[in-house]
């Protein structure tokens, strides 16, 4: 079984969700917040990525559950953004100022 990596990245292009699959694997914060959304296919696939680099970057896998977690739960663990309509979420676990010490690193 996989450990983790400490930290993983998860890219995804956007395209037309069904809200359906998010009601199914999805925790209940995460579907509200898609379903609220001006753009519910982008939050739909920030979510999804954010879940999918999670997993990776723990190791479990999504044999535990998606909706076992919630990415609104820690969300400094991520870094998140898109460029082209492609989306980009990066996650350390643990981390408590991912999005700081990225912009950090970028300005030096």
């Amino acid at each position: 079984a996989n450990k983790g990596y400490g930290s993983a990245e998860h890219i995804q292009a956007l395209k037309k969700c069904d809200i359906r699959l998010a009601d199914r694997f999805f925790a209940k914060d995460e579907c509200a917040y898609i379903k609220s959304a001006k753009e519910p296919d982008s939050a739909f696939i920030e979510v999804w990525a954010k879940k999918e680099s999670r997993v990776k970057a723990t190791g479990r896998g999504i044999n535990q559950g998606l909706s076992a977690f919630s990415v609104f739960d820690s969300p400094k663990e991520y870094s998140y953004f898109v460029v082209d309509n492609m989306h980009f979420a990066l996650c350390v676990p643990g981390e408590k100022n991912l999005m700081i010490n990225m912009i950090e690193t970028k300005l030096l």
